[in-house]
């Protein structure tokens, strides 16, 4: 079973053909913009205030011109339709990144949920397990919250 969570992980990591870059960095790319689609997605309505943030996330924290944001954003989506947990992608979130990394991506996660000037009781779901499969602390959790809430 482990052998076949492991090629899962494989196939769903692995870069799109013409991808540019290290294959490492485009799978934390993508699992990162997976992520934020995921909470685009998790109130069950993604607002186009939502999707228009996630890509402007996804562009500046990696440097993406317009045309690799969208193919990336195609790509996210197609993974997050076909995911069947939230470890898939925060597993290499956990093996390649530190501390300070993995709460840039909640905090982005954050910024998303309240992109419509409301945080819904489901993103807050999505993203309390997302901080804790990242084996983030619960107050550093509600201090990002309280800091993109408070941005208004």
């Amino acid at each position: 079973m482990l052998e076949r969570l492991r090629q899962l992980l494989e196939r769903h990591l692995a870069p799109s053909p013409g991808a540019a870059g290290h294959p490492r960095e485009h799978a934390l790319q993508l699992v990162t913009a997976a992520l934020l689609l995921e909470t685009a997605r998790a109130d069950f309505a993604a607002d186009a205030d939502e999707l228009v943030l996630v890509e402007q996330l996804v562009a500046e924290r990696f440097d993406l011109a317009a045309e690799e944001c969208a193919l990336l954003l195609a790509s996210a989506g197609e993974r997050v339709d076909e995911a069947v947990s939230l470890f898939e992608f925060t597993h290499l979130l956990n093996r390649e990144m530190d501390e300070a990394d993995k709460l840039g991506v909640l905090e982005m996660m954050w910024r998303v949920a309240h992109a419509d000037g409301r945080i819904d009781k489901h993103e807050v779901h999505l993203l309390r397990r997302v901080a804790d499969l990242l084996h983030l602390r619960h107050q550093d959790f509600v201090r990002l919250r309280l800091e993109v809430a408070g941005g208004d």
